[in-house]
């Protein structure tokens, strides 16, 4: 029912790049749609004081109220207790005042936040999972189960997470094969219906090359030290953990192989040495390394300079329900991907669109191919590629597919 109090509760920060490219364009076509959206977020102090009156005003004109805590990691296990408690007792305050009548919890520990809600004061419950997220930390490395309290803490959220699946009223999960494995969990009994898959989609119209001004193009490529000819292989977003620095590096190396005037562009807000440094050492040439920082809505601009993009993010059992946000980005600028496969549905994706190269595996040999193959991708037609992200990953299909769920539970 349009006009439905929603409070929407989230870990992630409004202020940060998530926030921005992952919940508030979702946010304002909902409020656009006529619900009455309220956000609780989790917000990091620097990106905050940085960006919080733009960020006000963008979800002010939309009509979205925001009520912002503050997040600290300083000191593990005590900082994100503290960031539990911040959130539910400004969710409990709303509540107080003035009931809702939906909640949308962003990923497990809004959810269970959310839970406690629903339960206190009948609102329906959406579970977003984002991830398999105790999973996320074991596999990423930040909980060795060796250690008994990251092995007990492990246990606590897993047996959480299955509660917020059964009690919830809807899940929504980024991949489908996220839902296929939890539909085989004979434990929480979940009918396909109250799944929903909704992929990290991506603004059509901020991500188009049709907005791209040619002078402005120009001048970012003199100003970065960019021929007009040479080639520019780009990768966007964080470096380290998940994401694969030295094997993006060493495919680098094999284009330059092919083509020994090319450029790799790296935009992310990391320091530049987590690049830099690993490139030294595989022998490639300083001046083909470019990394530079970016705000979101520059990101277009810089993403339009290249004619290939790149990400290698570290396979694992939880990374079936991953959904990368740059990947929508890149085939949304109409540029074609190499990426890898064991990744939630990219292999099917690009399989099933013919937008990129996907690798099985690192082999100095596979690494060559895809060279091979990238460079036979440039021919292809930008609406090609553009088409497949509006199929995939359209921040309008993904809208529409968010008030689908709010009608029904309504």
């Amino acid at each position: 029912m349009k006009g439905s109090r929603v409070l929407y509760i989230s870990y992630d920060g409004m202020t940060d790049p998530l926030g921005q490219s992952q919940v508030i364009p979702y946010l304002k076509g909902l409020a656009k749609a006529g619900y009455a959206i309220t956000i609780v977020s989790a917000e990091k102090s620097d990106r905050f004081s940085a960006e919080e009156e733009p960020v006000r005003s963008e979800l002010k004109a939309s009509g979205i109220d925001w009520h912002p805590v503050s997040f600290s990691n300083r000191i593990p296990g005590f900082s994100a207790w503290m960031n539990y408690r911040r959130l539910k007792a400004a969710c409990a305050l709303l509540f107080r005042q003035s009931p809702f009548n939906i909640i949308h919890a962003r990923s497990d520990i809004p959810a269970i936040i959310g839970l406690q809600l629903k339960q206190k004061f009948t609102a329906k419950l959406i579970f977003d999972m984002r991830g398999f997220w105790a999973d996320e930390r074991v596999d990423g490395g930040s909980w060795n189960l060796s250690n008994p309290v990251y092995h007990f803490t492990y246990r606590y959220f897993q047996r959480k997470e299955d509660e917020l699946l059964k009690k919830s009223d809807a899940v929504v999960t980024l991949t489908h094969k996220a839902k296929e494995y939890l539909l085989q969990q004979s434990n929480l009994n979940l009918s396909s219906d109250k799944i929903h898959v909704i992929p990290c989609c991506v603004d059509m119209d901020l991500f188009s090359p049709i907005n791209i001004i040619e002078s402005q193009r120009t001048e970012l490529r003199l100003k970065l030290g960019i021929g007009e000819n040479e080639l520019v292989l780009s990768y966007s977003g964080s470096l380290g953990t998940w994401y694969m620095t030295e094997e993006m590096l060493c495919f680098f190396k094999q284009l330059l192989e092919k083509r020994s005037e090319a450029k790799f562009l790296i935009i992310t807000r990391d320091d530049a040495r987590k690049v830099t440094e690993p490139a030294k050492r595989l022998g490639i040439p300083s001046g083909n390394i470019i990394v530079v920082s970016a705000m979101r809505n520059e990101m277009p601009l810089l993403l339009s300079l290249s004619r290939l993009a790149i990400f290698f993010i570290r396979s694992s059992f939880s990374k079936i329900a991953s959904s990368p946000t740059k990947m929508g980005e890149v085939l949304a600028m109409g540029i074609p991907v190499i990426c890898n496969a064991g990744v939630g549905d990219v292999k099917e994706i690009i399989q099933r669109s013919k937008t990129g190269v996907c690798l099985s595996g690192f082999t100095e040999e596979e690494l060559k191919q895809a060279a091979v193959e990238s460079l036979e991708m440039l021919n292809m037609p930008q609406e090609e590629i553009r088409k497949a992200a509006e199929d995939f990953f359209s921040l309008e299909t993904g809208t529409e597919n968010y008030i689908r769920i709010y009608s029904h539970l309504n």
